[in-house]
């Protein structure tokens, strides 16, 4: 271990060396570089020529002379708009004007001097936008800063501008790890690019990284009325770029020599909404809905009369935005009537009745799952084979009322009473019968400011600061089962861009980002329920673990409160610079990266007691329940907190080399290392196979962070832009390169979860026969009765990477249009998994115990995060772009692909070393087509346009002004796997367990109500339309894997139309009133989310959600000057 510290302490001081002498170089560019060629009207080259380049908002000016090959490079330079001008004595100047540079871009300006006076001037435009990139392989796509604010944003979040790129398509909420800890409420958007996780993904905010460590997704989101530039770069960009396989990368808006704001408000509310397909399907009113999102923005030159004026050097830029958001969710639980909880099990006055069998109701439904003869467990008795061979039913299905658990009273207070769904006499059970619609509590308070300073003609100086708050309350139909989660993030970025001359700029940068975030129970009373109202002695002393047990009785809604209390602070010092070094032919980059890397949170998974109850000892989880009688009670006690350090450096050279005139190659290596991440209080076990129990690192056993240091990741870059002399504007690009990830933090919980710091106990009844009843839990002393559930990492993981390879070829036409046709491959490796190291081999008679064929018996399970997970994309991807021109702008992405990994994202991983190939299939995030355009269209009416010019007065402007944006999709679905509703393998705790299927799994009459065929599904060995394996009806099981596919099963497409009308009214030269009307899902499709793939009858193939909301209306005012 000290040759190791050693090691690192060495690599540390020769960065701090580079750091001395080369003002430290970082990957995270915010710029770009103009180049070109000076030519005279021959074609050929003229060296020391004078060109000067001019920054047409700030009035700041570059010098350049171009070198004895004619070639000139301006570096590091803000994105912006910029003219060109080449003098020399002989020949007239020339100057290109309108030449709009964007983030990570490398235009090519030529520039063609004609013989004559140097007075004289020839003048041209560049267009904008260079279309055609001719120098470097990146794959991606630029948004300005007109479609960033003017596109329809629902919820006015810039995340949302990825998924307009080829390639990148959302993860649906729930599906990604990530959505839990930030969620939707909070306006989080989730992507996959090019088939990868979305931990895979790094954002950068004015060069510094904006991640959550946790689950590596995204930190601050900056406002669009604050972003200046948008870029999403989805493949095979330089060595400069590292941590991740893809970039989002924004920088903020600069202030200008002329003082330009904005004030607005965006408003929404329920009554100009639609109403939700499930809600009218249910006779149920929509939720109630108001929402304001309100702001301004200024900027301008830094003037204090009589004291500095800092017009053509310092600028200001300044932001707020405010949020109060109410919404009213549509919450809907399925819960036992009230004479159901009195005893009455057959009760159906609420759609939930469990029938005798031999009742009239069951003589004609003898296939409802409702018919069920509840047992009393105490008349059960066994033969020798542990078959049961007499059991006396409760009488009607009756439960006695002094039969009834006391303890199992004290949960009625907190289960509602039914109130919509659910029909009597139904032979299917409803899918809830109570429905409320508590109010969701949303607010944002964000502030956005930069400033920008000319120290000299070499030396630049900017710095920005984003500060965003949000508390957050999120109900749920079941009380006590919503989170409070309050958010905070903040993020700062210091900036200084040196020239050593025209041919050496250097960049340094100092950046800090902190993310403070915090998940607790609502049900977190202040009171310690559990301890005084239930008599659980030995649970949690945590004040935010205080909350009503949580009980889950199977065929209904959870009741009590949200068991896990989850916070994090996470922060981030960040030193980045980049050097870049134009000689001849060659333009070379080198740098380091370092970022020192701190991260305090707590994990109390099970603070709050979890019992659950399902029904094997009753044949009724609610019988159960009413009885005491438990199969599986779990509580967590201990210090679950981390206080974690870990140090990331990296350096690259990156070498764009002109071998021609119409060939670039791109060629770079970066090496990058990731120090373990360990604990300050030396809090770190692990349970280790060779003596078979828990170690930690206090006594020696293992080693602080426990993961072995990796020493040999280099990532190599290559790459070509090819533009054939035989067809013009055009360019072909290749590349290939390897990405390393950052393994989510997330994962770090489990060097503390475990018996040495913070224990989870679970208790499990006997099987065959109730023997954990609600009197014998958790009491008073040490933990004991029950299996520990011990964490465990592979000490030799690796980083996960991704090899990746793309080819291209682009073409403008018609001046404003290009066409990009394009492939993108990858691979990806050493990812990210978990499963349990303690699960037990197969059994497919189902006759021996589990803990006879675990490995470890005496634990119950060991949970293992390793880098052993895997994934493959191809995609073609087709964009199109016609530049904002003529009042019209588009973009189109389509793309046709596959994803498929091995165990799916970091959090649901294969279930077993046994099986892990079963686990090979489409990524859950898999959507095989996907197209999107998004546009924006001035109406040819009024002042200046094609039509009715010259109206005057108020006709005139009522008529002009009025523009037309959106953003259309269409995608087929994502897939789901089926699965049965126990552990039919019985192979124990993270195993999955499918049904066989026989044949093709979609009705002929598909819909929302019959999405799956649930007769295509068995449970394995059972006859077909058995879906409650017994006995009786299923006399030869097979407990085995069934042989259904994960991920096998399509969900319903995508067809979306957000857009959103505008009228501008000018007041003045400079000022204008904007007012737009947005409607997101414009034409109100219904579009339907999953279909529940649970094995169940009257649920199996059923879609109960939809994928996105029915027709949202926004208005909003916006002033502008």
């Amino acid at each position: 271990m000290e040759h190791v510290r050693s090691k690192e302490a060495a690599i540390a001081s020769f960065l701090f060396l580079l750091l001395l002498t080369t003002r430290l170089g970082f990957s995270q560019a915010i710029t770009g570089d103009i180049l070109g060629t000076v030519q005279d009207s021959t074609g050929g080259v003229v060296p020391g020529a004078k060109v000067t380049l001019t920054t047409v908002d700030t009035g700041l000016k570059f010098e350049a002379t171009s070198d004895e090959g004619g070639d000139y490079l301006f570096a590091q330079l803000k994105p912006g708009h910029y003219s060109l001008q080449a003098t020399k004595e002989g020949f007239q100047a020339a100057t290109v004007s309108n030449i709009e540079l964007l983030v990570g871009q490398r235009p090519r300006v030529d520039m063609t001097l004609q013989i004559g006076a140097v007075t004289q001037r020839i003048e041209v435009s560049a267009g904008g936008v260079q279309l055609l990139d001719t120098q470097t392989s990146t794959m991606g796509e630029v948004i300005q800063e007109k479609p960033v604010q003017e596109l329809p944003l629902n919820g006015r979040n810039f995340i949302q501008l990825a998924v307009l790129s080829p390639g990148v398509a959302p993860i649906d909420n729930g599906v990604s790890p990530a959505s839990f800890w930030t969620g939707a409420g909070n306006g989080q958007v989730t992507t996959s690019v090019a088939g990868l996780r979305e931990s895979d993904e790094s954002f950068l905010v004015d060069g510094i990284e904006s991640r959550n460590a946790r689950f590596g997704s995204v930190g601050l989101r900056p406002s669009p009325e604050a972003i200046q530039e948008f870029k999403m770069q989805t493949s095979d960009f330089s060595a400069e770029f590292g941590r991740s396989a893809a970039i989002i990368n924004t920088t903020l808006r600069s202030g200008t020599n002329s003082l330009h704001g904005s004030a607005y408000e965006f408003m929404r509310n329920s009554a100009l909404d639609a109403s939700d397909f499930f809600l009218n399907l249910a006779g149920a009113k929509k939720p109630e809905f108001q929402q304001n999102n309100f702001g301004f923005s200024l900027g301008g030159p830094i003037v204090l009369p009589h004291i500095y004026h800092g017009r053509d050097k310092t600028f200001f830029f300044v932001n707020y935005e405010g949020l109060r958001s109410r919404q009213g969710i549509s919450g809907e639980a399925l819960v036992p009537s009230r004479a159901q909880l009195a005893g009455n099990l057959a009760d159906d006055s609420a759609g939930t009745g469990i029938y005798p069998t031999s009742s009239p109701f069951c003589q004609a439904n003898h296939d409802s799952p409702k018919c069920v003869d509840v047992i009393d467990p105490t008349t059960v008795v066994f033969d020798s084979k542990g078959n049961v061979v007499q059991a006396t039913p409760f009488s009607g299905n009756v439960i006695p009322t002094n039969r009834l658990d006391l303890k199992a009273q004290k949960w009625l207070a907190f289960i509602p009473t039914p109130n919509a769904g659910g029909i009597a006499g139904q032979a299917q059970p409803p899918s809830f019968n109570y429905t409320t619609s508590p109010k969701d509590l949303n607010d944002m308070n964000q502030f956005n400011v930069r400033a920008d300073h000319t120290i000299s003609s070499k030396d630049q100086l900017s710095g920005s600061y984003s500060f965003e708050d949000r508390p957050h309350i999120r109900p749920s139909a079941m009380p006590l089962q919503g989170t409070r989660f309050p958010l905070r993030n903040q993020i700062l970025a210091v900036t200084e861009t040196h020239t050593f001359s025209p041919a050496v700029v250097n960049e340094a940068r100092f950046g800090y980002n902190r993310t403070k975030t915090f998940l607790v129970s609502l049900g977190a009373l202040g009171a310690n329920y559990a301890a005084q109202t239930f008599g659980f002695t030995n649970t949690s002393p945590n004040p935010f673990d205080f909350g009503v047990p949580d009980a889950g009785i199977s065929g209904f809604s959870t009741v009590g409160s949200f068991a896990e209390s989850i916070g994090a602070l996470d922060e981030d010092d960040q030193l980045v610079d980049s050097l870049s070094v134009f000689h001849g032919k060659h333009n070379v980059k080198l740098g380091v990266n370092f970022i020192h890397e701190k991260f305090f949170q707590i994990t109390d998974f099970g603070g709050i007691p979890s019992i659950s109850f399902d029904g094997r000892f009753t044949r009724a989880g609610l019988g159960d329940f009413l009885l005491g009688d438990a199969y599986q009670a779990v509580t967590s006690v201990g210090d679950s907190s981390q206080n974690l350090r870990a140090n990331w450096w990296s350096g690259y050279l990156q070498d764009d080399w002109r071998v021609r005139p119409n060939l670039t190659l791109n060629l770079g290596l970066r090496y990058e290392h990731a120090q373990t991440p360990y604990d300050i209080a030396d809090k770190t076990q692990w349970f280790d196979p060779a003596v078979r129990q828990v170690v930690t690192s206090r006594s020696g056993g293992v080693r602080n962070g426990i993961v072995d240091p990796n020493w040999r990741d280099f990532a190599p870059r290559i790459g070509f832009a090819y533009s054939p002399g035989y067809l013009r504007n055009t360019s072909f690009r290749g590349s290939y390169g390897i990405f390393y990830a950052t393994d989510n933090w997330n994962e770090l919980q489990f060097l503390v979860i475990g018996p040495a710091f913070y224990s989870s106990q679970t208790l499990n009844s006997d099987p065959k026969k109730p023997t954990l009843s609600l009197g014998q839990l958790f009491p008073a002393g040490t933990l004991g009765g029950g299996t520990l559930n011990p964490f465990s990492v592979d000490k030799r993981n690796r980083t996960p990477y991704v090899q990746e390879w793309s080819f291209d070829l682009q073409h403008t036409f018609a001046r404003d249009w290009v066409l990009d046709v394009g492939y993108i491959g990858n691979v990806g490796q050493k990812l990210p998994q978990r499963r349990n190291q303690n699960i037990a081999s197969p059994d497919p008679t189902g006759t021996i115990p589990i803990t006879q064929r675990e490995p470890y018996p005496d634990l119950s399970w060991i949970l293992l995060t390793y880098n052993g997970g895997w994934s493959s994309y191809n995609g073609m991807t087709v964009r199109t772009e016609k530049r904002l021109s003529s009042g019209f702008y588009l973009l189109g992405a389509y793309t046709w692909s596959h994803a498929i990994d091995l165990g799916g994202t970091d959090e649901f991983s294969a279930s077993s070393a046994l099986f892990k190939i079963l686990d090979k299939g489409n990524s859950t995030f898999d959507v095989r087509q996907r197209l999107v355009l998004s546009y924006i269209y001035e109406l040819p009416f009024g002042s200046g346009k094609r039509f009715l010019s010259g109206t005057p007065g108020v006709v005139g402007r009522l008529i002009g002004g009025w523009q037309f944006n959106g953003i259309t999709t269409f995608s087929t679905g994502q897939y789901q796997t089926a699965g049965l509703p126990i552990d039919w393998p019985n192979l124990g705790a993270f195993s999955s367990s499918r049904p066989d299927q026989f044949v093709g799994p979609y009705p002929g009459n598909k819909n929302y109500n019959n999405w799956l065929n649930i007769n295509a599904f068995v449970f394995p060995g059972c006859p077909v339309g058995v879906f409650n394996p017994t006995p009786e009806n299923c006399p030869n099981p097979i407990h085995v894997q069934g042989n259904s596919g994960r991920n096998s099963l399509e969900s319903p497409g995508h067809n979306n139309w957000d857009f959103s009308l505008t009228k501008n009214t000018r007041i003045s030269e400079r000022t204008h009133l904007e007012f737009r009307a947005e409607f997101f899902n414009g034409w109100n499709h219904t579009q339907f989310g999953p279909p529940n793939t649970t094995l169940t009858p009257g649920q199996f193939g059923r879609i109960t959600s939809l994928l996105t909301s029915p027709r949202q209306v926004q208005l909003a005012l916006r002033l502008v000057f």
